[in-house]
């Protein structure tokens, strides 16, 4: 154990209301599998492509971005919304403290495999921080 990382989001942070029910139904479709870091925002980027298709009513990319670059989604990630074509950073997904960008965990013992305890943002956070035994 001890292991320290970021990711998107672990299997039992409650990020938001889609967090766990997203991981839970993939352990339940790959036997007791977690969804690995990428796996959240991959989710949430699928989802959010198929609601500015719907929204766009169209598969063109222009109208596309542009509904993108509308759109407030909440997902298993967090709120995530894009700068405009003449924002900052165009195009990119916006940071700050409204939004959520991930967790940092610690592979802390519990069971036979252990679990990731999220020690970080406060508001996620399910354990403090365990020094390993070298420290």
């Amino acid at each position: 154990m001890s292991t320290f990382s970021q990711t998107t989001a672990t299997a039992d942070s409650e990020i938001t209301e889609k967090t766990v029910p997203y991981a839970d139904a993939y352990a339940e479709k790959y036997d007791g599998a977690l969804p690995v870091y990428t796996g959240y925002s991959a989710y949430d980027a699928v989802y959010m492509l198929k609601d500015a298709i719907e929204s766009g009513e169209s598969v063109d990319s222009d109208t596309i971005v542009s509904e993108l670059e509308s759109m407030t989604f909440t997902g298993t990630s967090g709120t995530l919304e894009f700068f405009g074509e003449d924002g900052d950073y165009p195009h990119d997904i916006k940071y700050g403290e409204e939004y959520t960008r991930g967790v940092y965990f610690q592979w802390q013992p519990e069971g036979e495999s252990g679990t990731q305890s999220v020690v970080w943002p406060d508001e996620h956070q399910q354990s403090e921080y365990q020094a390993p035994p070298w420290q």
